[in-house]
């Protein structure tokens, strides 16, 4: 099972609002460091269920509630933490099987990316045309 730290750190902000409709709670407003929801948590139309990018929490401002996007989706649906991961997998369409892969890599291995075509997680062919005998990376992909 791929970890759920990884699966959190790559929503973006268009999977938490499709994660957040699912649950019955639409976005109000988008601003720079936060985004404002209907306050499912307490089944209200108010708007102070707030999403934080860089935290990846969730803030409910009248209950002074914080919870991950795992814990929030077992309270709404009071289901288990595997009933939530999965979820969050299907509705997201999360393919577990590439950030798995992706989950071993470093951060410079990432920025490299853009520059390498890979074939094969064996075998890859740099971009560049005078670089054409290839490299022995183990697969970056």
């Amino acid at each position: 099972m791929l970890n759920a730290q990884t699966i959190k750190q790559n929503l973006s902000n268009d999977n938490i609002i499709l994660l957040l409709s699912e649950l019955g709670s639409e976005w109000y407003e988008i601003k720079s460091d936060h985004i404002e929801f209907e306050s499912i948590c307490h089944h209200s139309k108010s708007h102070k269920l707030w999403y934080y990018p860089e935290s990846k929490s969730l803030f409910c401002f009248r209950d002074s509630q914080k919870w991950d996007i795992f814990a929030f989706v077992q309270k709404i649906k009071n289901c288990s933490f595997i009933d939530a991961y999965n979820f969050i997998i299907d509705i997201c369409h999360i393919d577990t099987d590439k950030l798995q892969s992706n989950s071993n890599i470093d951060d410079w291995q990432h920025e490299l990316q853009p520059f390498i075509e890979h074939k094969t997680p064996q075998t890859c062919k740099p971009v560049w045309p005078d670089q054409r005998t290839g490299c022995t990376c183990p697969g970056l992909l």
